[in-house]
């Protein structure tokens, strides 16, 4: 069986076509394009050329985006949105308002406004406050007029949020009065400490539209080569919260 890895960096992708028996077959380094998909397809163009048989053969593909961590680690603007928080505590966790535990040279790119809004749930599960309509509303009018294009929803102790799901409430809102923005729930990327769960949401959230283009542009340049893989893998570490 052969497997098709491409490994796009913010200077080079690499591709490698590996025989599960045989070993690697070729690999092949193009530089990374400003729009992704062209680096991308010039690398599997280049490992494909030492394909004598037909693409069908190449079984499985996995792509390792590293330039998603590049991106931080140069604080590039182009890949990087700045992020707005809307955290749902009611009176409590404000001595440690969102971005605090950022490092200056990334919080100074990626820190948007910060709502601290109605709703959190106790340890025992119970609500501290339910979610407030009119102030996910104002927060989401003050969102627009900066243009943010990403947000975070994270509520204290969201992740034994079986029941009454005050993130996903409070995203769906963001969602229906905020068009073409990016929400992205802390409990969907990491565990039950706020700041940790909250940070690795934020990373996520910065890089989710370079992520989506990334993928979308891997995705175009798999069917103009026509593989047709039964299995495709997008590897990346799911909770981000360790390159701060």
């Amino acid at each position: 069986m052969l497997r098709l890895g491409v490994d796009v960096g913010g200077t080079d992708t690499d591709a490698v076509l590996l025989d599960t028996v045989q070993g690697i077959v070729a690999a092949v380094k193009r530089p990374t394009t400003p729009d992704v998909t062209r680096g991308i397809h010039l690398a599997i163009e280049g490992v494909l050329a030492h394909l004598h048989s037909v693409t069908d053969d190449v079984q499985a593909v996995s792509i390792a985006p590293k330039h998603f961590v590049n991106a931080l680690v140069e604080r590039d603007p182009i890949r990087l949105d700045r992020v707005a928080i809307i955290r749902l505590c009611g009176p409590f966790t404000h001595g440690t308002p969102p971005f605090v535990a950022f490092p200056l040279h990334l919080r100074s790119f990626l820190e948007g406004p910060s709502f601290l809004l109605s709703g959190g749930l106790q340890i025992d599960g119970s609500e501290i406050s339910p979610v407030d309509l009119s102030q996910v509303e104002s927060a989401c009018t003050e969102i627009a007029k900066r243009n943010i294009r990403a947000v975070v929803v994270s509520s204290v102790f969201a992740p034994i949020d079986f029941t009454i799901k005050q993130e996903e409430h409070a995203a769906s809102l963001v969602c229906n009065a905020l068009k073409d923005v990016d929400v992205v729930c802390s409990k969907d990327v990491a565990h039950i400490g706020l700041l940790e769960r909250e940070n690795a949401a934020i990373l996520n959230a910065s890089l989710l539209r370079y992520m989506k283009k990334t993928v979308s542009g891997f995705q175009h340049a798999a069917r103009n080569m026509r593989l047709n893989c039964p299995r495709v893998h997008y590897q990346q570490r799911r909770d981000a919260s360790e390159w701060l």
